[in-house]
């Protein structure tokens, strides 16, 4: 009688157990069917964040990618940075990389260890520590974004395949590249204010020098840079002047298209015969230029 009694009580505490972990988890169930998520609200764990991307990266038919992160990292001794780096690396030898990042210390550091692989990084002036990044795979049938929402150091990624997603976003990068400047550019106007907009190129070169320490470039990023600040700091306005047909337009061409082959960005104004204005104007500007409106190359055809 007492063994039975025992047997019956075990029963109704493993049902009652049953019971409540069943209830609490429809309730649950409802609850998540019918509230929508404020925010990417799956946690990961970071390294296979990384290794997503990275799997997503490492495959052949991807031609190009997208990077929007504000919150870009060096590599400094992370084996699965400096892999991802390379897998980039292999992307832009067959297509074409493009990373916007944010204008902190480490970000640009990371930005440079792209830069000296031949990718082309800008930074934004708008984006410095958002929570919201994303990763753009395009190519033969491949159209997938990896999105992730960062709370502190939560990583909360999602994984969107699919045409639709893909050009939202697409939309949203171009705007976003339009309107951010080269690291290039960026690490040589910083030299140049830090050095005053009145000094020499003796201070100018030692600025850059103190930039590169802080920054860790590397030769190629380094010199890439010494070009950006050469032109800003002593050719921050070309004219190209000469009598009708002497190859004024295709001198300005072929200059603006060396340009940006370096990265440099430009602007081409061309004032018509006989408005000396404009070109007095642009002449006796004195005001500084600001640090995302980059070089501005104006053109005369008087």
């Amino acid at each position: 009688m007492v063994s039975l009694s025992w047997d019956v009580d075990l029963l109704i505490s493993v049902v009652a157990g049953v019971s409540v972990v069943a209830i609490v988890a429809a309730a649950r169930a409802v609850w998540v069917r019918r509230r929508v998520p404020r925010a990417l609200s799956q946690a990961v764990v970071r390294r296979r964040y990384v290794e997503e991307i990275l799997a997503q990266s490492t495959k052949k038919t991807v031609t190009s990618l997208d990077v929007l992160s504000p919150r870009f990292a060096p590599r400094f001794e992370d084996s699965q940075i400096t892999s991802l780096q390379d897998a980039w690396a292999a992307i832009q030898t067959r297509g074409r990389v493009r990373v916007i990042i944010g204008h902190a210390d480490a970000a640009i550091t990371g930005g440079a260890e792209l830069v000296g692989k031949d990718i082309e990084v800008r930074i934004s002036p708008s984006f410095a520590s958002e929570n919201l990044s994303y990763h753009m795979f395009g190519g033969e049938n491949i159209a997938s974004t990896i999105v992730n929402q960062q709370d502190d150091d939560k990583v909360q990624p999602a994984l969107l395949d699919g045409v639709g997603p893909f050009d939202v976003f697409r939309h949203h990068f171009a705007a976003a590249w339009e309107a951010s400047a080269p690291l290039e550019s960026v690490i040589a106007e910083q030299a140049i204010s830090r050095a005053g907009r009145d000094a020499g190129v003796t201070a100018v070169i030692q600025a850059l020098r103190d930039r590169a320490r802080l920054y860790r470039l590397d030769d190629t990023v380094r010199a890439a840079v010494a070009k950006h600040a050469a032109f800003r700091h002593s050719s921050s306005i070309i004219f190209i002047v000469g009598l009708p047909g002497s190859g004024k337009s295709f001198t300005r061409r072929q200059l603006a298209k060396q340009l940006r082959s370096l990265r440099i960005q430009t602007q081409e104004l061309t004032a018509p015969s006989g408005s000396p204005r404009r070109v007095e104007w642009a002449s006796n500007r004195t005001k500084p230029v600001p640090l995302w409106c980059l070089r501005r190359i104006i053109y005369s055809q008087r």
